[in-house]
């Protein structure tokens, strides 16, 4: 019940009326504590709706999935988050990530430190052409924006179309690069980092997205 608290601040702060005024005026009295009340669990709402879901593991595995777009050697069910499914699991080398988004533009997946946000995130940014050529970018955050790494990180990496869903799979070392300026050094045993995903549904440009969230992950 992580709302009563702030309910009962709400009642414990009306001013105090006489039996006289309470007789005259009930309604204007309760209408105070009700619109106080809601605007409390209006904005108590809106912040857990930012905040990331509960820690989830990112489970190791002997056999590494294939960087092929299918969902096989992820085990467990997929995360959902803003909207879309994602799986996450590592070999001791490589992290695996399998995006599914209902989107028709581009769509990204990226780590940064726990209780971070964009800024000095790592991000793989993709999105399918008509023709189904792909583009895959890695990107670094800067405050509330992103751009192009400074230096190129080998990686692995598919983009296609499955229905109304676009799937971005890739595979990326457990160490980052120190001098792309990502807020991390990489995905240790034991530590928790936060994983974000955005998309948008129609745009082709990196520019702009229509939903994104986050998810705390603790490294198995």
């Amino acid at each position: 019940m992580p709302f009563l608290a702030p309910v009962a601040w709400v009642v414990a702060h009306v001013p105090a009326v006489s039996s006289a005024a309470r007789c005259r005026r009930p309604s204007a009295v309760w209408r105070r504590v009700a619109l106080l009340a809601a605007a409390v669990l209006i904005a108590s709402g809106a912040l857990a709706a930012c905040s990331p879901r509960a820690e989830v593991g990112i489970a190791k595995v002997t056999t590494a999935p294939q960087v092929d777009g299918v969902l096989s050697g992820y085990p467990g069910e997929p995360l959902r988050v803003a909207g879309a499914e994602v799986s996450v699991v590592h070999n001791g080398e490589m992290v695996y990530v399998h995006l599914s988004a209902p989107a028709q533009g581009w769509l990204a997946a990226g780590f940064n430190r726990s209780g971070g946000a964009m800024d000095g995130a790592n991000l793989i940014l993709g999105i399918l052409g008509a023709e189904g050529e792909f583009d895959v970018q890695n990107h670094v955050g800067r405050g509330f924006a992103h751009g192009p790494v400074p230096s190129p990180v080998d990686f692995a990496a598919h983009v296609s179309r499955q229905g109304d869903r676009t799937v971005l799979e890739f595979a990326y070392p457990l160490r980052f690069p120190g001098e792309n300026d990502f807020a991390l050094t990489g995905l240790a045993s034991g530590e928790t980092v936060l994983l974000v995903v955005a998309y948008h549904r129609s745009a082709a440009s990196f520019l702009k997205h229509s939903s994104r969230g986050a998810v705390a992950l603790r490294v198995q």
